[in-house]
């Protein structure tokens, strides 16, 4: 019996590049991918109890290829919005870095402000002293 190699489809490649685990996509993506697993795994035991390798309908391959596409573009989709997210955080970072940035100045300036009043309060005023 002759030995049949798996075909990798594109919506596994770009799981296994990403380092994406099915878990991580949407329930119907997942639905989706599972329909898949089930349906290439029944054509392959089909093609095992006949002994031969089998051909596939162009019109089976045709909605194999369909599927496979719209799990793609799902994969895509969840990699847009993990990168949309990232760069929503670098955003968020980059403004707080900014603010602490600012409340330290601030609170310098504070700071020197009460420094100056306390000499105020003690009754000299520049070169004047009030004691």
């Amino acid at each position: 019996m002759e030995e049949q190699t798996k075909k990798i489809y594109p919506h596994e490649r770009l799981l296994r590049e990403n380092n994406i685990e099915v878990s991580d996509l949407d329930r119907g993506t997942q639905q989706m991918i599972s329909d898949l697993k089930k349906t290439l795994n029944m054509l392959y035991a089909q093609s095992q109890r006949k002994g031969v390798t089998t051909e596939v309908s162009a019109n089976t391959q045709n909605k194999i290829e369909t599927y496979d596409r719209h799990i793609c573009n799902d994969i895509l989709d969840y990699l847009d919005e993990l990168e949309e997210k990232q760069e929503e955080k670098q955003v968020v970072s980059s403004s707080q870095s900014h603010s602490q940035t600012t409340n330290s100045q601030t609170t310098k300036q504070v700071t020197n402000d009460s420094e100056s009043n306390d000499s105020e309060k003690s009754g000299s005023v520049g070169f004047w002293n009030w004691e």
